[in-house]
């Protein structure tokens, strides 16, 4: 596979569009938000998101009991409180499949661990797995691929299950058997010389595979190397780039962040470079920089400070970045990676006014997405979904919410209350709970009242979101 070039055909332009309705804000539909119903409970945060390209969109996030539960799909999939076990929190990434299944990272009886949909648990203190030595120390950075496969990273101690961590190793799991993927101590080469991955640290918690397995990304140092070039990107192992080496735009990489990868081979990366303060930071595509910190994008200029807040990439190469800075307030783009610079559109960002239907007007106050995989920030084959902050023009409080947005100018469902992609008896059901109120979980039209309007709304449009 050549991982630095891509044909015209497989790069070929989408379309790309903040589906904004001609003469007003930019409309969007809310899947959750704090103070929401979650089964019995009410949601009092949710955390990062994660989507498949055919939609099924997933997170984490905690009720007013002290609950936790994962979302996937339309609704919560589980809650800690349904496990036999003492399980609590969860750590932010959460991964999901499209049949259902997913992985995340609570605390399973006080230990540090990662749970599969299917009951698969593995926890700190337990013995490592497929010749990695010694136990367990803790799990981190849960990620699963559209058809299932898990994966996450762990650290280990040789002798002693309740010993520190003193190397890492990227497991993957299919269902059946779990193996090593990367461990500390593999050995690499990089234009002919031999290196190891570093012990402590050195496997990197960046990492992406893509939607079909077929493709992995990943950050590592090696070890005994002096720190200004001892962090390489891999691609399936192989390592592909390295800190301080030219990187084609004038100065040398200095260092690699978050990284993307399709099935086609075509990878994103970004971090900085050794050059200017004022540019450094960059997006490069297949190892090429196409956007970086100083230039002017749609409009709006990455000014100096800026950095990346959070990158995904969708199947058909549209690329949704997020940059912010002291003096840029966080914005989202959409682009194609055939030509990022030229093709990316502001989607949206904090000051805006956006319309979120059967919720009325509101201003975003912050995109609280998180650089952790899979962050806040999340696009399928037909939306984008961002983790953000959005205060009622009434006057009424802020509150999180992950908000989703219509890509290629499709206009999002009225009737699609639970923001699933179709119309259906949960959304109707909602209409008649609050019938009668003004409760925006009932408000189909957005007119500030649950009534008949809402009712015969959400039966004329029945069934698949156009």
């Amino acid at each position: 596979m050549n991982w630095k070039h891509r044909s015209a055909a497989a790069m070929a332009a989408c379309v790309v569009s903040s589906g904004a309705v001609a003469g007003g804000p930019l409309t969007g539909q809310v899947v959750l938000g704090e103070g929401d119903a979650v089964g019995t409970q009410t949601a009092t945060s949710v955390n990062g998101v994660f989507v498949t390209p055919a939609g099924t969109v997933g997170f984490n996030g905690g009720t007013a009991s002290g609950d936790n539960f994962v979302w996937v799909g339309s609704g919560p999939a589980v809650f800690n409180s349904d496990f036999k076990q003492l399980v609590s929190g969860a750590e932010a990434p959460t991964g999901v499949a499209d049949d259902g299944n997913y992985i995340y990272s609570p605390s399973v009886d006080g230990l540090d661990s990662v749970v599969f949909g299917d009951g698969f648990i593995v926890s700190e203190t337990q013995p490592s797995y497929d010749g990695v030595p010694g136990f367990i120390t803790f799990n981190s950075r849960p990620f699963m691929t559209p058809g299932g496969i898990g994966y996450w990273i762990s650290g280990y101690n040789q002798s002693d299950p309740n010993g520190s961590t003193q190397a890492r190793v990227v497991y993957r799991y299919d269902g059946t058997a779990v193996t090593a993927v990367t461990v500390a101590g593999d050995g690499f080469t990089y234009e002919g010389e031999p290196f190891n991955i570093a012990g402590f640290g050195g496997i990197d918690f960046d990492f992406h595979v893509s939607s079909g397995d077929v493709n992995r990304i990943q950050i590592a140092n090696a070890d005994g190397v002096p720190g200004a070039i001892d962090t390489f990107l891999f691609i399936n192992g192989q390592a592909i780039h390295r800190e301080g080496d030219p990187n084609g735009s004038g100065d040398n990489w200095d260092n690699f962040d978050l990284v993307r990868i399709l099935d086609d081979g075509t990878y994103v990366m970004t971090g900085d470079t050794d050059g200017d303060s004022a540019s450094d930071e960059f997006i490069a595509v297949n190892g090429l920089i196409v956007i970086r910190e100083g230039m002017t994008i749609d409009g709006v200029t990455i000014s100096a400070g800026s950095t990346l807040r959070g990158i995904d990439l969708a199947d058909d190469g549209t690329l949704l970045h997020v940059w912010g800075g002291s003096s840029l307030d966080e914005v989202a783009f959409l682009g194609d990676v055939a030509d990022l610079a030229g093709t990316s559109t502001r989607l949206v960002g904090v000051g805006d006014t956006i319309d979120l239907l059967g919720r009325g007007t509101h201003t975003v106050a912050d995109l609280t997405g998180s650089t952790v995989l899979p962050g806040g920030y999340a696009i399928s084959d037909a939306a984008v979904f961002i983790n953000m902050d959005v205060t009622p023009t009434d006057g009424g409080a802020t509150y999180e919410a992950i908000v989703r947005f219509e890509r290629g100018g499709a206009t999002p469902c009225p009737g699609d209350l639970d923001g699933n992609g179709e119309v259906g008896f949960d959304d109707l059901l909602a209409v008649l709970a609050a019938f009668g109120t003004a409760s925006p979980d009932g408000d189909a039209n957005g007119d500030g009242a649950v009534d008949f309007d809402d009712l015969l709304l959400i039966l004329a449009a029945f069934g698949p979101c156009p």
